[in-house]
């Protein structure tokens, strides 16, 4: 009887999808071709997927369709494309595709704002976000950088073996002072161990294709007892988690004011400005997510971003001795850089902006609408999955020469002067849903790699014969693109460099 059911569902999304496809009187963008029932489920790549699609884009055009049993999917692989619809049709493009097992089930629409659908409550809280990050309110917040950019090279200092670790934790604790005031752990803090479960967790809930209640929303009103429906005792332990992420920090600060004992935050300020008085149930929902998205996702770009600085500088030691070298004209010895000698130091913006290009954190960004619409002479049908492949248009070659190679010259404007890739980097211009945090993000990361290429020299791990041996390049791909753990030797340049460490971490304690 079950099976019977099943199957006459099946019959009716099919026969749906075709009746709706001749009834708009437009054909959908072209794509691979699909098979019954299943769509294009065995075509989709469970490696690289933003590579494949560039290659597909090659034989299909920059807009590609694809559908998986009833949910449509349509592929952006041309800047054109994603400003066309992300930007100069951002009415239509701001909200976030169904997504049944992450956003739902696991709770992710309700605490991280990357996943909410546009409207009130999406509002609401970027309001909240957009007030703690914007530009105006950044030179606050600089001290704190540049502290913890110090803590973070002392770590280096301690314990180089572990540079990724202290990379999160560096990036990690810095969010967690400024949201909730919170003092993070030097090592294995617990709050930032909660953010990477709650991401781990996300990536698994957000990979394409793997749950078939994305396929069919009704299986998620099965009894979770049943054989086969483990998938929704999963969900519910992991949505256990996911709002322990967001509601133990909140809660703490809630507890910390009411003992007298808070320290300064975001969210104790947001709290403070009702002279104490309670919020609506609706207000503190938008203020822990608020604060949630920046806790368990405000960390992924800086992390990224470093993490490849130590790869890129021991593969190749030519740019780490440029970027050094100018670091050395234009500062000298007897100082760190401030966010104030930005301009004078091109070279490490060219060598930034090309770690934005050449990693593209947020490879694949998808948005969805709300009402068909119509582009290029194709239609794409309202609840549509329509993806922007940020890795392609980072990496196409009519756009930036030898993409695939790792070259920050090619900034120079004495030179080609190529296309900036910060702000499509960052998903900046992707109409309404641009990084919040974008200008923060920016200038962690600029004293963070300034300051790390001042003191270390970063090279290759050996092996038994003292030979170089730095593995290949791989990534693990979720909802975010992150390189795979690697090693790597980090070497104070001189006893001299190891001072300057201590000596600004110290006066900048004392005057913070």
């Amino acid at each position: 009887m079950e099976q019977n059911y099943i199957l006459a569902l099946l019959i009716f999304i099919i026969c749906a999808a075709v009746v709706g496809r001749f009834q708009r009187g437009y054909p959908l963008p072209p794509g691979p071709k699909s098979l019954p029932i299943i769509g294009n489920l065995h075509q989709i790549p469970r490696k690289d997927p933003y590579k494949v699609y560039r290659d597909w884009s090659e034989v299909y055009g920059p807009v590609i369709y694809m559908r998986v049993f009833g949910r449509n999917f349509v592929i952006l692989n041309s800047l054109k494309a994603i400003s066309d619809l992300f930007e100069k049709r951002s009415v239509k493009y701001s909200t976030r595709p169904n997504s049944v097992m992450g956003g739902m089930l696991v709770g992710r629409e309700q605490t991280a704002i990357i996943f909410m659908k546009y409207g009130p409550k999406w509002k609401q809280t970027r309001q909240l976000i957009h007030g703690w990050m914007s530009q105006r309110a950044l030179d606050r917040y600089i001290p704190m950088q540049s502290l913890a950019s110090y803590h973070l090279l002392q770590n280096l200092l301690e314990d180089p073996d572990h540079f990724a670790d202290h990379i999160r934790n560096s990036a990690g604790s810095i969010i967690l002072k400024l949201t909730y005031g919170l003092d993070c752990k030097r090592f294995n803090d617990p709050w930032i161990a909660m953010s990477e479960e709650v991401q781990r967790i996300t990536a698994i809930a957000t990979e394409p294709g793997r749950w078939l209640v994305d396929s069919f929303p009704w299986l998620r009103f099965v009894p979770s007892f049943l054989p086969g429906a483990g998938f929704l005792r999963w969900a519910k332990e992991s949505r256990k988690v996911a709002y322990q992420l967001v509601r133990s920090p909140f809660d703490k600060v809630k507890q910390d004011l009411r003992d007298g004992v808070a320290s300064s935050s975001f969210v104790l300020e947001q709290l403070l400005q009702d002279s104490g008085s309670l919020k609506s149930p609706e207000e503190e929902e938008a203020l822990i997510c608020a604060a949630g998205s920046l806790y368990a996702a405000g960390i992924d770009t800086i992390v990224s971003t470093m993490r490849m600085l130590f790869y890129i500088m021991a593969r190749y030691p030519e740019i780490q001795r440029i970027a050094q070298e100018e670091i050395d004209t234009v500062i000298g010895s007897h100082r760190l850089a401030t966010i104030q000698d930005r301009e004078s130091l091109p070279y490490i913006g060219y060598l930034i902006k090309e770690l934005f290009r050449f990693n593209a954190v947020a490879h694949l960004v998808p948005h969805s609408l709300d009402e068909d619409d119509i582009y290029e002479g194709y239609i794409i049908p309202r609840g549509t999955w329509v993806i922007a492949n940020i890795w392609a248009v980072l990496h196409d070659a009519s756009t930036y020469k030898d993409p695939e190679k790792f070259n920050p010259e090619r900034f120079n404007p004495s030179g080609n002067g190529e296309m900036d890739p910060t702000y499509v980097a960052f998903c900046v211009g992707l109409g309404r849903r641009f990084c919040p945090a974008y200008h923060f993000s920016q200038t962690t990361i600029f004293l963070n790699v300034t300051h790390i290429l001042s003191v270390f020299n970063i090279l290759p791990p050996a092996n038994s014969n003292g030979e170089d041996c730095l593995p290949a390049m791989e990534f693990d791909v979720g909802h975010i693109r992150a390189l795979r753990p690697f090693n790597c030797r980090v070497i104070p340049r001189s006893r001299d460099h190891e001072e300057l460490v201590n000596h600004a971490t110290t006066m900048s304690e004392t005057s913070y």
